[in-house]
Formats: C-alpha cells, structure tokens, sequence
C-alpha cells in the first residue's frame, strides 16, 4: 500500500499489522491442517475452515454475496487465497465468522450458531484484544474520575491519597 493523503498512517499501521499477524497465523494454521490432513485417512478435501474472532479475524470482510470481500482483507483472507491458491482440487470451504468489537464474552454468546452448527475440521481463533482495550478504558475513565472528584484538592492531598492505594 502507498501512503498518501487519502491512507492516513492509522490505516497503513493497521494494515502493516495486519499483514504480519497473517503471516504468523498462516504458518500454524497450515502446520494444522497438515496434521488434521494426515490424521484423516482422507486427503483433506472439502475441508471446512472456519476463522473466529474479533476485528482482527473479520478483517472488515462483508455480510452480503460480495464475493471479492467476503473473507475481509486480514490474515483470514491471506490464509484462505494462499490454500486455495497452492490447492484448487481440495476444494476447501474457508468461512469467516469475526465480528469487530467482539470480546471474548460476545464470542461465547454466538459460540453455537457460528461456530458448533458450522461443523469445521479446522477453527482458527483469534480473539481478546478487545477485553485488554475494554479494560484499559476503564481505569482510564476510572482515572479521570478520580482527578475530577478530586480537582479541588490540593496536590499534596492527592498525592497522600494516591499513596494509599
């Protein structure tokens, strides 16, 4: 991707990271679904894969029959171009089930209808930045609750404070 006006450097980090999260990702999963692939008497064919998560897994893929886009354009997608790429006879099955914002909670809820009734011989999970985020903010926000409450006080209290905690 080239950076100019129109690609911020949020979006080239986001998408730098993404790329090497991949890559990461890739090797293991291929490594997996070799061993799934020669713990089978089959020859791995018509394998589903399925890919669950948070934003990361959905990689911004699409909810319609846009076909180009249906897998995102994260580590999913890098995954699944490459085997299908390397191996178009084994007609393999690749779905994407990340949802951005998702935490670990709101995985747990949907566990059933996107994962269990999908029936995969491979799942990829990819999942919890979100409860570190979710966490973080809440001390931030308990933070600036604790300065405003205490915007009165002198510093010397605060630190007294601070010190008891």
């Amino acid at each position: 991707m080239i950076f100019n006006k129109k690609n911020n450097r949020r979006v080239f980090i986001k998408n730098i990271s993404a790329a090497g999260i991949g890559s990461i990702a890739g090797a293991g999963l291929l490594q997996g679904l070799q061993a799934q692939t020669a713990a089978n008497t089959s020859d791995g064919a018509n394998t589903t894969i399925l890919f669950q998560g948070d934003s990361i897994t959905d990689g911004n893929r699409t909810r319609n029959n846009d076909w180009n886009h249906i897998m995102g354009h994260g580590y999913a997608y890098l995954i699944a171009s490459r085997l299908w790429y390397e191996h178009p006879k084994k007609n393999f099955h690749f779905i994407n089930r990340g949802v951005s914002g998702n935490t670990v909670a709101d995985l747990a809820t949907r566990w059933q209808t996107d994962t269990i009734d999908i029936k995969p011989e491979v799942l990829s999970i990819l999942v919890g930045i979100n409860d570190f985020v979710d966490v973080c903010l809440r001390k931030l926000i308990l933070t600036f609750a604790f300065h405003e409450a205490f915007a009165g006080v002198d510093e010397q209290h605060v630190v007294r404070l601070l010190t008891l905690f």
